[in-house]
């Protein structure tokens, strides 16, 4: 993710995750999402993100690793996303160690 998104940045980002998950049919998935370049969204764009976690949360999501620079962007997103709670997710700061943990949870 990079920038800053509103609800049609959200809408665009969530329709391409739904089709990738689409054509992998009921496989095991494991996210890895790096927002080292998100700046912040709008209140209706984290809005719609927590449509979609909740959306996510009734599939076969086994992990989700975020990796982050900001421990106050780590904290919004936890606010603005209750859902999250509800999904094996963790943060952290670099791709190699988020692959790995995404790998094992798998």
């Amino acid at each position: 993710l990079n920038d800053s998104f509103n609800m049609e940045g959200v809408h665009c980002y969530t329709g391409k995750i739904k089709t990738i998950l689409s054509a992998l049919k009921e496989k095991n998935v494991g996210l890895i999402i790096d927002n080292n370049n998100f700046v912040g969204g709008t209140p209706d764009a984290f809005d719609e993100m927590e449509v979609f976690n909740s959306w996510l949360c009734k599939k076969t999501l086994k992990a989700k690793a975020i990796i982050i620079k900001s421990q106050v962007n780590k904290q919004i997103i936890l606010h603005r996303n209750p859902s999250l709670s509800l999904q094996n997710v963790s943060f952290f700061t670099n791709f190699q160690e988020a692959h790995a943990w995404v790998k094992k949870c798998l």
